[in-house]
């Protein structure tokens, strides 16, 4: 039987899950040779939103009844690579502090442009772009999840 998630968040606004689930260094299939920042010691599976073609619902039988629940969304969970973005953004970051420039020593001249009131159509486009919708995901702060293994329900009664 798998082990469960050692973590869980959850980003309710946007639809977002991840689960950290941990990873068996002493596998024969776990590369001890890797760079020091790949090998990790979990593995993320994040969540991607997938489209509603159906209804469907999950169902149990207790007593002899029969409980139907609805579902309002489906996830697929799939690989995060976020630590390989997180080792390139502080390497940039390392780059950024060795360069120094100097302060500016003169006053320079300004130039103010007024912009016209943007369409509906242009704000549309704008809110479906990618920077806008990483924007929206960013400000939403994680949600920590307790996760419990079914077998610990069990020992309990529930």
């Amino acid at each position: 039987m798998p082990e469960p998630p050692r973590r869980a968040r959850i980003k309710p606004t946007n639809q977002l899950l991840q689960l950290d689930f941990p990873v068996d260094q002493r596998s024969e299939h776990f590369d001890q040779d890797a760079e020091e920042y790949l090998k990790q010691k979990h593995q993320r599976l994040q969540s991607s939103s997938v489209p509603a073609l159906s209804n469907y619902a999950v169902g149990v039988f207790r007593q002899g009844q029969l409980h139907l629940t609805p579902l309002s969304a489906v996830m697929q969970m799939r690989p995060s690579l976020s630590h390989i973005d997180d080792a390139v953004n502080e390497e940039e970051d390392m780059e950024v502090e060795e360069k120094v420039e100097p302060p500016p020593a003169e006053m320079k001249e300004v130039q103010f442009q007024f912009k016209k009131k943007q369409s509906e159509r242009a704000i549309s486009a704008i809110q479906n772009s990618f920077a806008y919708k990483k924007q929206q995901i960013d400000a939403e702060n994680w949600i920590e999840l307790q996760v419990q293994d079914k077998s610990v329900r069990r020992q309990f009664g529930a």
